[in-house]
């Protein structure tokens, strides 16, 4: 979940003004949605993209992309972070498709993109089941294997669908542990002084909701990867290792990118790449 800065920046400027600082952030402060009408729907290098949509749990309706890999019988459903979208996502997308052999979908999420609605830390996981019982309902005449991919945010429609499904693998990069814990570490960043006088906290509500990533991961049982950046300006790398120690996974790994912040992990070559390769490989048998 990556959080834009410069919509804090004001916020910050007067909080140090004041001695010592505590603001408390609702869900609001969350969400960056990104509406457009044209998703990158065309032929790359022998791959077919096009437009795709349903309605979820509610009526609501859900549009986003598949890029289909022809020879390939295996699927990955990508959740990106904050402040990304279907198209912001694009290159990686198509990346996933061709170097990785994946027929690749990925939905906006309410308010994004082409989607309607306006989102929620409520309806994400609700929408995130729903996209992947409508992906294994669709195609189920196609899927080999199906996998998970998540980014930031999208941890929380990710340990949803790894608490109440079994997909064949699931890959979770820059994930958080919950609301309560996230939130306060948002400022270990900034330069001092600001580290030291101003404080973040979570609103009750968030808080309070069910399902936070940390007790949703302790059930899963798919085959589990988390790469996390060493130097990860948003979440710390030591929340990830603690979702993952927590995770119900009989086979898990853990994968550390040395000088990486939390914006920019490379998945195109690498480390990272070598690890999700190896990972695949092993899981689409």
């Amino acid at each position: 979940m990556k959080i834009k800065n410069t919509r804090l920046l004001p916020l910050i400027l007067f909080l140090a003004l004041l001695p010592v600082s505590c603001v408390t952030l609702s869900e609001q402060w969350f969400f960056y949605p990104e509406q457009y009408t044209d998703l990158p729907a065309e032929t790359v290098s022998g791959l077919n993209a096009r437009e795709i949509s349903f309605n979820s749990f509610d009526g609501t309706k859900l549009t986003g992309i598949i890029i289909e890999n022809p020879p390939s019988k295996d699927y990955l459903i990508y959740f990106y972070g904050n402040m990304e979208s279907v198209k912001e996502s694009a290159k990686r997308l198509f990346f996933m498709a061709a170097a990785h052999k994946f027929n690749v979908i990925c939905f906006d999420y309410r308010g994004y993109g082409k989607s309607k609605g306006r989102l929620s830390f409520d309806n994400l996981p609700q929408d995130g089941l729903a996209i992947y019982d409508f992906v294994s309902e669709k195609y189920k005449d196609k899927i080999n294997r199906l996998f998970i991919f998540s980014q930031s945010l999208g941890t929380v429609p990710c340990t949803a669908v790894g608490a109440q499904r079994s997909p064949a693998g699931i890959i979770m990069e820059a994930p958080f542990t919950s609301a309560k814990e996230a939130v306060p570490l948002m400022t270990e960043s900034l330069v001092w002084p600001f580290k030291d006088i101003i404080k973040l906290n979570a609103s009750d509500d968030l808080v309070a909701r069910p399902g936070q990533p940390i007790d949703n991961i302790k059930k899963f049982t798919s085959p589990l990867i988390i790469i996390h950046g060493e130097q990860d300006d948003l979440f710390p790398i030591r929340i990830s290792e603690k979702l993952f120690n927590a995770a119900g996974s009989k086979t898990k790994t853990f994968v550390r990118l040395e000088n990486t912040k939390h914006a920019d992990v490379n998945i195109f070559e690498g480390r990272a790449f070598e690890e999700m390769s190896g990972f695949f490989t092993l899981h689409k048998k």
